[in-house]
């Protein structure tokens, strides 16, 4: 008898939908303790995703440090996701960010933009799963 080989679906990454956005705030919530208050800036806005067999298996986050500046974070399964996935999930969603967010048409940075998305997305979020 022939052994088969199990194909092993290649990992994908992409943009985060909103469809996404129910299986990521439950991989955040495997992560951090979250309080009956519900998600708060931590949580970050939401820039791609690693997916394996159609599963979210890592998301990358812009948030903002407490120097001020927009830094690139990745929440990940920890059973299923490498430290290459997600070194790599962090460069696509760095570039994607730089390419996006960086500055506004007069040059100017944009981390209070950052930081009034990552509001409005996490009090949107709050409000739906509630």
């Amino acid at each position: 008898m022939v052994a088969q080989e199990k194909e092993h679906s290649p990992i994908k990454f992409r943009e985060v939908f909103l469809s996404d956005l129910k299986s990521i705030v439950n991989l955040y919530r495997t992560q951090k303790t979250i309080h009956s208050t519900g998600l708060n800036a931590d949580f970050g806005l939401p820039l791609g995703i690693a997916e394996l067999n159609c599963k979210i298996i890592a998301y990358a986050f812009v948030n903002i440090n407490d120097a001020g500046k927009a830094v690139v974070q990745v929440h990940t399964d920890k059973e299923l996701a490498q430290d290459q996935v997600c070194e790599t999930l962090k460069n696509i969603s760095l570039k994607r960010f730089k390419a996006q967010w960086t500055f506004d048409d007069n040059g100017i940075s944009t981390e209070n933009h950052v930081k009034n998305a990552i509001s409005r997305l996490v009090n949107w979020l709050n409000n739906c799963y509630q």
